[in-house]
């Protein structure tokens, strides 16, 4: 596990929240869902705009 930075003591909290994450990643595919950070906004707003 990697440590973090941050005091973060709520760490059942963050792995119940990964756990769930990987679960529907196998369920429904890697790209389901995504971190908003990892998102590309001109690509997203191009698709919008398509729509």
């Amino acid at each position: 596990m990697q440590l973090s930075l941050f005091n973060n003591n709520d760490n059942e909290k963050q792995d119940k929240l990964e756990n769930t994450i990987d679960k529907l990643k196998q369920k429904y595919g890697y790209d389901f869902i995504t971190r908003a950070g990892s998102l590309d906004v001109d690509e997203t707003a191009k698709k919008k705009r398509k729509d």
